[in-house]
């Protein structure tokens, strides 16, 4: 028995023949590489489809939308075949039955799946007419059922009024429940009573000190203004090297601090650059030796 004869009247003949001379030219092919396994009659055309045998699992009753019998897994039924290739056999027999099962079926082929393999981009009539047949298929599943939240609307009628065991609370329930808890918070002791909290005999942050508590800055005195201030990242920046008095000064030299000169007390550089390089250093770094004095670093040259 030929098992394409199975296959029940489609919509459109053409993309049935089509689909056909796909699935007979693919089974005498060997893809290597990666591949997937497809069913030649669709799943969902059998009565013992992978959704009843999912509902009969859950023990629950389950209306068949299929009316061939047999198992869909049979190897007659089952090929290996390239992503590609599964790709228009779905899209043909979505072209030639128009149901939703068949939809829902190339709908997940765009998917991906593992490594990339298969990520497919249809033309937009397809698109179009694909969308309107997973709409028109949801709106007859939908049909019937309660309303959700989001269209909820004052004239509709709640969907638990009148059923039984399903409370609905009125505005005496409310005042009625709320008189018992003003009650029982009258009479009953509160479950921190008599235990002492552990911030007791403390102020402020308790036990936590402040880090910079009995501290005191350290100030420091400009040589040229004899400004006496702290901290010391402040008085480096407006005193020292940056004081306007030495600015102001004309008998100073002012240009050995500009073009940086600076000496370690043994040789001179004539800026930071070459004084960062002999100590391989950066020259913030050098900077930083001469405005506190370190390893002997100061403005200007010496003189033998």
């Amino acid at each position: 028995m030929d098992i394409y004869s199975q296959l029940p009247e489609p919509k459109s003949f053409h993309y049935l023949n089509r689909y056909i001379t796909l699935m007979k030219w693919a089974s005498q092919q060997k893809f290597e590489g990666y591949t997937e396994k497809h069913h030649i009659i669709p799943d969902s055309f059998y009565i013992k489809n992978r959704k009843y045998k999912k509902e009969i699992k859950k023990n629950l009753e389950y209306k068949s939308t299929g009316w061939l019998e047999g198992n869909p897994n049979s190897k007659e039924n089952y090929i290996k075949i390239s992503a590609r290739i599964h790709f228009l056999a779905h899209y043909m027999l979505w072209r030639a039955y128009r149901t939703s099962e068949m939809a829902a079926a190339f709908m997940f082929m765009k998917g991906n799946v593992q490594n990339n393999e298969r990520y497919w981009k249809i033309n937009s009539k397809a698109y179009e007419k694909l969308k309107i047949t997973m709409a028109e298929a949801c709106s007859k599943r939908m049909t019937g059922q309660p309303p959700s939240r989001g269209s909820w609307k004052k004239d509709n009628i709640p969907w638990n009024k009148g059923l039984k065991g399903v409370q609905i609370r009125t505005e005496d329930m409310n005042i009625r429940a709320s008189n018992t808890l003003k009650e029982r918070y009258k009479t009953q002791e509160h479950n921190r009573k008599g235990i002492s909290p552990w911030c007791a005999g403390t102020k402020g942050m308790g036990i936590v000190k402040a880090w910079n508590k009995g501290t005191i800055a350290n100030k420091l005195e400009c040589p040229h203004c004899h400004f006496v201030g702290g901290p010391e990242g402040n008085m480096y920046r407006w005193h020292f090297d940056n004081c306007k008095k030495l600015k102001n000064e004309p008998n100073k030299i002012i240009k050995n601090r500009k073009g940086k000169n600076c000496t370690d007390g043994i040789h001179n550089f004539n800026s930071l650059i070459e004084a960062s390089k002999f100590y391989k250093a950066e020259p913030s770094t050098i900077l930083y030796w001469i405005k506190h004095s370190k390893n002997n670093f100061s403005y200007g040259h010496i003189t033998n």
